[in-house]
This record gives C-alpha cells, structure tokens and sequence, in this order.
C-alpha cells in the first residue's frame, strides 16, 4: 500500500529535477544556488515540518522576484531573467503547504521552463526531455484526481501501477496525434519569433550611396 501523497511528491520532484536540469546551464550561478537551497529546505519541512512558512511571506517573495526579473529585462538580455526567476519561483512553491492548485502550478511553471529553454537553444535532447516530463504530467494528473478527494487515501501498489501503465498509454496514443497534426497544419517561412533573435540586414546588390 502507497499513499497518494507520497507517489505525487515523487512525480512532482521528478518534473522539477527535469525541468531545472535542462535550463541549469543557463541560469546565474546565485539562482542555481538559492534554487537548491530552497529546494532542499522543502525537502526537510515535508520529512519532518522543520519549520511551516507562512504562505503570505511565500507569496510576497515570490512578487518580489517576479519585480526584480522585470527590473533585469533588456531587448539584449530578455529569456535568462524570467528563467531565473521561474526556477526561484518553483523552489518557493515547493515550501507551501501543496494542495492541489499548487501541484497545479508546479507542472505549469516546470513547462514554462522546458519551453523557455527552447528560445535559448534547442537540441534533440529537448525531445527526450519533452517526452519524460509529459509522461510525468500525466500520471501526477491523473493521481491529482484521488488526491483532491482525498490527501490522504492510501492505494495499493497494483492499482498504482494500472494508474502509471494508463498514463503511459495516454501518452502514447497523443504521440501519432502530434506527428499526424505536424504533417498537415500550415507552417509560414516566418517564424514567429524572430525578434527574439535579431540579426543584421545584409543584403547582396548594388546600391547608388556607399555609408559607413
């Protein structure tokens, strides 16, 4: 026997660890550093309540980085501030008190990383990472549905693993839906993005002024 709470904080860690380790490389160091801290403090308060937070000076840290990363935004330096501010966000969800408006949040935030790292650089590893985070989104969903009738209910293991084979067959079957929505939606020679990434105009011709 498990309890749903236990399994869900696995799934939760799981996402985040994935989640933080794709955009880690881009991230301040001192970001990096408060995000572990904090993420081990909340480890250490849901073993053994080492200290309850109050949600109000959670909430309130949590404008006051969303203030600073707006303070850091420039037309040169736009994505790495709101990821350093995403990452610090997460670690600071992970104090509260969790229901499930907050595992909610968590998974949001946790693919507001994974698709900001995509406007950094983008490699095939995205795809592998994309996949195992989906998978994880998807079992702690579906879990999300017990835990809000009951924090507490205890399953057993195989139910469990019906719950983890279901959400693996999910994914599965959304992976042909994509490739087959890929192949025939339009696509436009102008990516939508590009004033993320601008470069110079240089064209080849002739011209009737030379400048500097």
């Amino acid at each position: 026997m498990v309890r749903i709470r236990t399994v869900l904080q696995g799934l939760t860690y799981g996402c985040v660890v994935l989640a933080v380790g794709v955009v880690a490389e881009h991230l301040e160091n001192f970001h990096l550093l408060g995000f572990l801290g904090l993420s081990l403090l909340a480890l250490a308060c849901e073993q053994r309540r080492v200290v309850e937070i109050p949600r109000w000076l959670l909430n309130g840290s949590s404008l006051g980085i969303l203030v600073l990363a707006g303070f850091r935004i420039s037309p040169e330096v736009l994505i790495e501030p709101i990821l350093d501010a995403l990452v610090i966000l997460v670690a600071i969800k992970l104090l509260e008190d969790k229901k499930s408006r907050d595992l909610l949040q968590i998974y949001l935030l946790c693919l507001f990383l994974l698709v900001g790292s995509t406007l950094i650089s983008l490699s095939i590893s995205f795809l592998v990472t994309l996949s195992l985070l989906l998978m994880l989104v998807t079992a702690a969903l579906i879990l999300l549905s017990y835990f809000a009738h009951n924090p507490e209910m205890i399953i057993s293991r195989a139910t469990l693993g019906k719950v983890l084979l279901q959400s693996l067959l999910m994914f599965s079957l959304s992976l042909p839906m994509s490739v087959l929505l890929f192949l025939i939606l339009p696509r436009t020679a102008y990516p939508f993005l590009t004033f993320l990434n601008k470069t110079g105009g240089a064209q080849s011709g002739f011209t009737d002024t030379i400048s500097l």
